[in-house]
């Protein structure tokens, strides 16, 4: 029996991908300069602005959509693929009015595009509005193999058929808690991991030769 588990440890060890959390930690407040930002073997690039923190919400990344530091994009890459599971959001005043004027509150709009990226093409996409509570967000099968992750914030006017206008800066977000699988094989790869089948199924025969043999001196 313990050769037969050491046998399915075999197999699920070469199976097993390996999940990380980038929980942002260690982004900098909206004062900060960081362009980029790096984490359990991840690395978070800012487009079209800064990786910060918001005021007081240390521990989350901030993302606004005009005028402002803040990036207006995050780019998510590691050395290997990996699968992009789920990540916890926190919308802001993601309103906008029908006329010019400050945000009203009049239309909630589809704020947050997703976009998973392999060899440089687009995979997945996922197009949604943030809510304006801290909510988890979670990912089709589409976001797997990737090479690279993109979150993105959007204005009224990337919007199709909406009727708002756009006075900045109407919508932002916090991200948090990114968790990613990665699906780097490259340590126990199909063919490098086949000779730990073998040596499973050799094991499974032995046990069950042993076993027999007990059986017909009874």
């Amino acid at each position: 029996m313990k050769l037969f588990s050491v046998f399915l440890f075999c197999i699920l060890f070469s199976s097993f991908a390996t999940a990380s959390v980038i929980n942002f930690a260690g982004v900098e407040s909206q004062g900060g300069l960081a362009s980029s930002y790096n984490e359990d073997n991840a690395v978070v690039d800012g487009i079209g602005g800064i990786v910060a923190y918001h005021q007081s919400r240390s521990g989350k990344v901030h993302l606004a959509d005009y005028a402002t530091a803040f990036a207006t994009s995050i780019s998510i890459s590691k050395p290997g693929r990996f699968d992009a599971i789920q990540f916890d959001i926190r919308g802001f005043t993601n309103y906008c009015s029908f006329a010019n004027g400050p945000c009203q509150g009049v239309e909630a709009f589809d704020n947050v595009l997703v976009t998973g990226v392999r060899d440089n093409a687009v995979v997945a996409s996922d197009l949604f509005f943030s809510g304006i509570v801290e909510a988890t967000h979670s990912l089709s099968a589409l976001f797997s193999n990737l090479d690279s992750l993109l979150i993105s914030i959007l204005i009224p006017g990337d919007i199709q058929n909406s009727n708002c206008a756009f006075t900045p800066t109407c919508s932002s977000f916090d991200l948090d808690n990114l968790v990613l699988d990665s699906v780097d094989v490259s340590a126990v790869p199909l063919p490098a991991g086949l000779p730990l089948y073998g040596a499973g199924l050799a094991l499974l025969a032995f046990w069950v030769r042993k076993r027999h043999r007990g059986a017909r001196s009874l």
